[in-house]
């Protein structure tokens, strides 16, 4: 294979000296490189140079030789391949030669889980035309985070894919975290995975975003129960979503499932109009064992409080237990997008706290939620927000039952109105029905107290059904 590339080099080497290939852009690249043959397409490539785009530099220990006089006016793309680790050395001496390249992209190889720190000790010249960035690897550099800071202060986009993670590699000190994740939110778009941290709560607290306006965040808690003693983060924009900004912190065993205290939130959350929280729940044993660390984590009305912008809010995977008291309008908190709630497990007392602050929601969803009160979890029977109105209520359940019957309250009015919902279909019924259903196993009876509410939405094993009171 390596031998192909080699003659197709030399092809193109003899059709350019012949004046063909007059406007040739890129050559055609070789995976299996060996110093020989860098030598051969380093001859290409100069003989191409008026008009290549695009280089691979393939070594670091094969420079580009200086017996040539190198000039790329065309040059956009540098690429490096390095065996082992990234050598910053290798990349400042080369990039001299191409002050019109904007892209840099890094592949290294990584073969061993101890090679996986950046050289130190050199010359750290600052790139300020370089607007792309890309390193794709099998470990995260130790090293590289400093590196990229001090000598690319202009990137419009950045990119490091880390393939794999190893309880080996050194972690990022919280301080250190913290002023890289400062310097990649002012890069427009990043996508930066298997982040080694070691103190997630220090890093989750200490940044908040610096001077970009952030209005749209989510944060995933994911429990990583193959490599021990391994904190890793995952930070990046959404291609498709505008403004968007994803962190992901992958842990051991033992993060607490309630709503975690996040700087971004605290210091920055102002602009903030959509928030999605996913704490990683796995089990109601999860909230259980949490129990004694509750005081780790923060209310729902602390966050509302913080964020007086937001419209969506949806939390999953979660343990609410109170909803807190810090939230504080005269006529009460309106919510004027969605609040949804899906496979998290709240205290009895939460929804009656939240209702007794939050007047009005637009969209309400809770999908797959249980009630919790030592000892004991249990389906949500009753929805208690006497106080608040509502728009639409949306229920989901992955339930094994043939029939949902429903009281609905309304207090504005003090009218009760019951039904049964059966088939996709819904029926007006009675209270003696619904009291009767209370009892019979093959049956859900839900129970839905509110202010006043204009549709009720039951999502049965994929199966809608609607109720307008």
């Amino acid at each position: 294979m390596s031998d192909d590339y080699v003659n197709i080099w030399k092809l193109i080497r003899y059709e350019r000296m012949n004046g063909n290939f007059r406007m040739l852009e890129a050559i055609p690249s070789n995976e299996y490189q060996t110093d020989v043959n860098s030598y051969i397409y380093q001859s290409v490539a100069f003989c191409l140079q008026e008009t290549l785009r695009e280089i691979i530099i393939y070594d670091k220990n094969v420079p580009l030789d200086q017996a040539y006089v190198w000039k790329f006016p065309k040059m956009k793309t540098v690429f490096f391949e390095f065996n082992d680790y990234i050598d910053p050395g290798s990349i400042n001496r080369n990039m001299e030669t191409f002050p019109s390249a904007t892209d840099i992209e890094i592949d290294v190889e990584n073969p061993e889980e101890s090679q996986v720190q950046v050289s130190t000790g050199f010359h750290r010249p600052v790139f300020r035309y370089v607007t792309k960035l890309s390193i794709r690897g099998r470990y995260h550099n130790t090293g590289i985070s400093s590196y990229i800071m001090e000598s690319f202060p202009r990137l419009q986009e950045i990119t490091i894919f880390a393939a794999s993670t190893s309880s080996r590699q050194l972690a990022l000190s919280t301080e250190e975290a913290v002023r890289f994740l400062d310097y990649l939110v002012c890069v427009q778009k990043f996508n930066v995975s298997s982040i080694p941290i070691s103190d997630q709560y220090g890093v989750m607290l200490g940044f908040y975003g610096g001077n970009r306006y952030t209005d749209k965040l989510k944060v995933r808690y994911e429990s990583n129960s193959f490599i021990s003693g391994s904190q890793r983060l995952n930070f990046e924009t959404d291609s498709q979503v505008e403004g968007l900004i994803q962190i992901g912190i992958f842990h051991e065993h033992g993060i607490i499932p309630f709503l975690p205290r996040i700087g971004l939130i605290e210091r920055s959350g102002g602009n903030l109009q959509f928030l999605e929280l996913d704490m990683g729940m796995s089990a109601v044993t999860d909230m259980v064992a949490a129990l004694p660390n509750k005081h780790k984590g923060v209310n729902l009305s602390t966050i509302l409080r913080q964020c007086p912008q937001l419209r969506d809010i949806y939390i999953l995977n979660t343990g609410l237990e109170e909803f807190g008291e810090d939230l504080q309008f005269e006529n009460g908190k309106v919510i004027n997008g969605h609040l949804s709630f899906t496979n998290s497990i709240f205290h009895t007392s939460f929804l009656p706290g939240l209702s007794f602050r939050v007047h009005y929601i637009s969209h309400l969803t809770l999908k797959n939620c249980l009630f919790w009160n030592i000892p004991s979890c249990e389906m949500m029977r009753e929805i208690d927000l006497r106080n608040t109105e509502l728009r639409t209520i949306t229920c989901e359940y992955m339930l094994s039952v043939e029939k949902i019957n429903l009281k609905l309250i309304k207090t504005q009015t003090n009218v009760t109105q019951w039904c049964l919902i059966q088939h996709n279909r819904v029926f007006l019924s009675s209270e003696q029905d619904f009291n009767y259903s209370v009892q019979t196993q093959n049956n859900l009876s839900l129970t839905i107290c509110c202010r006043n509410i204009f549709s009720v939405n039951f999502i049965i094993n994929g199966h809608n059904a609607t109720f307008n009171p």
